[in-house]
């Protein structure tokens, strides 16, 4: 994403939290927002229109990606709402989650696989545990 791409239109025309952004009710001040940005822009005869950079990142929805860039505490929401449902239709996809799993902590693959041999051997020893319980009763 080039500097200018990071240039979008104002998140506050909703007047609502970054967070409980409607994407409907924004939708529409969005589309109004630009047509007059677009007639000003016209009207002064610019020579580097700022209308163009601004749709382009709405259409690219570059638009939710500065959002959550600029907001910590927006950023699952706008992840979650916005952009995840782009690349991947439901949370329950397998693509989703091993697209994703590197980001859940430092060495995930390795914290997994440690999970998973722990749970192999709870279920033994649980197994284990019923089975001796079993031959004594």
């Amino acid at each position: 994403m080039s500097d200018v791409e990071m240039i979008q239109p104002p998140y506050w025309l909703t007047n609502q939290a970054i967070e409980l952004i409607s994407m409907d009710d924004y939708q529409v001040l969005q589309k109004e927002f630009m047509e007059a940005l677009s007639e000003e822009e016209m009207k002064d005869k610019l020579p580097f229109p700022l209308h163009p950079i601004l749709q382009e990142g709405w259409e690219r929805m570059t638009f939710w990606f500065c959002l959550a860039l600029s907001s910590p505490t927006a950023l699952f929401k706008i992840f979650y709402d916005h952009i995840q449902p782009r690349f991947s239709k439901a949370h329950e996809d397998p693509a989703f989650w091993r697209i994703t799993m590197p980001y859940w902590t430092f060495n995930a693959f390795q914290v997994i696989k440690h999970r998973v041999k722990d749970k192999e051997q709870y279920d033994a020893s649980l197994h284990e545990a019923f089975e001796s319980g079993s031959s004594h009763g």
